[in-house]
């Protein structure tokens, strides 16, 4: 027997819904990648940027690093500003903006 996937008569044997599947798949991604992207250039993150840019995973990798790994950094970068701030005065700043 000859098992051929896309050529059987089910439902992938339709040529378009073949395409639409492929059509979903890449705004799907383009989605994600634009996000997570411009997440990433948003907290200077330029590692990031570059792998993001460069490997596709259908939006899983983008995914992951906009609800992990952006959120954890987000706490721990600085501006270059607050690098000669005490720690006093950068609570005082960040308290006086809320």
């Amino acid at each position: 027997m000859d098992y051929n996937f896309f050529n059987s008569s089910g439902l992938w044997g339709q040529p378009g819904f073949a395409i639409g599947v492929g059509i979903i798949f890449v705004i799907w991604s383009i989605f994600w990648k634009g996000l997570a992207l411009w997440k990433s250039a948003h907290l200077e993150h330029r590692k990031w940027f570059i792998v993001l840019l460069l490997v596709n995973t259908l939006g899983i990798l983008e995914i992951l690093y906009i609800y992990i790994w952006s959120k954890r950094s987000r706490h721990h970068t600085h501006h270059p500003n607050d690098l000669n701030r005490t720690h006093t005065e950068h609570i005082a700043k960040e308290s006086s903006s809320i």
